[in-house]
């Protein structure tokens, strides 16, 4: 009988062994190699030296998913998978910058800068990971006073509104900020009454597709006018 692994599988080469990337010391240096790989890989990115902090009337403002439910769940992908995130376009600088809400060891791990110290929400990490517009989206021009309502949600870091747990995600932060600053009710409930990002993203096309705001769309140089905007790959929460 040929040698066999403890779960009756055919001893392949290297199994067992420790310089194996699955196996003893390997996974150290597994791990070495993949930070490698992302260092390399976001090695051209180069953070916008002006974000925008403080939204202004004329401004646009944008939610956006890389998922709905016509994007098949990938092999062992869990439930509810997936990304939202806001955006805020200047049209006088022709400046984008992103918020998203992610976990500390996500934030930690790519080392995304916050909006508040205090706080799980992120600036620009979308444009790192070449998320952009996303999959689905919708976008509104901010009045003076949808401005100050955005300002005023997002200048309250010791909120639970601006932070991330398994309850509220990245999506309830998107969908609350999106609510509380144009009034728009946009669904994101999805299994367990949890908010989903393909839940989230379904809705937001229901929408488009009776009230279309494409219109209002920021070209994108780095993506076609036309197509979906980056990767859905590059990093998860």
């Amino acid at each position: 009988m040929f040698p066999q692994t403890p779960w009756g599988e055919p001893v392949q080469d290297g199994w067992n062994n420790v310089s194996d990337p699955y196996n003893g010391d390997g996974w150290e240096a597994a791990a070495e190699e993949e930070e490698e790989k992302e260092e390399e890989e976001y090695a051209d990115y180069r953070p916008n030296p002006n974000p925008i902090l403080c939204a202004k009337g004329g401004m646009i403002i944008g939610v956006h998913t890389n998922k709905d439910s016509d994007d098949e769940q990938e092999p062992g992908e869990q439930t509810g998978h997936g990304h939202s995130w806001l955006s805020i376009y200047d049209p006088k600088t022709g400046v984008t910058t992103y918020y998203a809400a992610y976990p500390d060891h996500t934030i930690c791990k790519y080392e995304l800068p916050r909006l508040h110290p205090e706080s799980d929400v992120t600036i620009d990490a979308e444009a790192k990971f070449e998320y952009f517009d996303g999959l689905n989206y919708r976008f509104h021009v901010l009045t003076e006073e949808e401005a100050e309502k955005w300002n005023n949600f997002m200048d309250a870091p010791d909120q639970v509104t601006l932070q991330w747990t398994w309850t509220h995600n990245c999506t309830s932060f998107a969908y609350e900020a999106w609510l509380e600053t144009t009034g728009e009710e946009i669904d994101p409930d999805g299994t367990f009454g949890l908010e989903q990002p393909a839940e989230f993203g379904d809705n937001m096309s229901n929408l488009e597709a009776s009230s279309p705001t494409q219109g209002l769309r920021p070209y994108r140089p780095s993506t076609a006018p036309d197509e979906g905007a980056g990767s859905s790959e590059r990093a998860t929460e």
